[in-house]
């Protein structure tokens, strides 16, 4: 799958939104976040990533889901 389909499915999966905030994403906005960060082991696949805006994605960096949550 290319990197341009793979961009859009994760779209589709999250139906256009951060999964973070709710706000809605394009193409071009899409920031795909790693749930589990790569730097806590997490893994580079599409069962780890989900559809976030570059705002929520930035915040969260390398913290866990639950820690990002907490500081919201």
């Amino acid at each position: 799958m290319t990197r341009r389909k793979s961009r859009v499915k994760l779209l589709q999966r999250f139906q256009y939104q951060c999964v973070y905030c709710g706000r809605g994403l394009t193409y071009r906005t899409l920031s795909a976040d790693h749930v589990v960060p790569v730097a806590g082991g997490g893994r580079r696949n599409r069962k780890n990533l989900v559809a976030a805006c570059e705002k929520c994605n930035t915040a969260k960096g390398s913290k866990s889901v639950e820690e990002f949550i907490d500081e919201m």
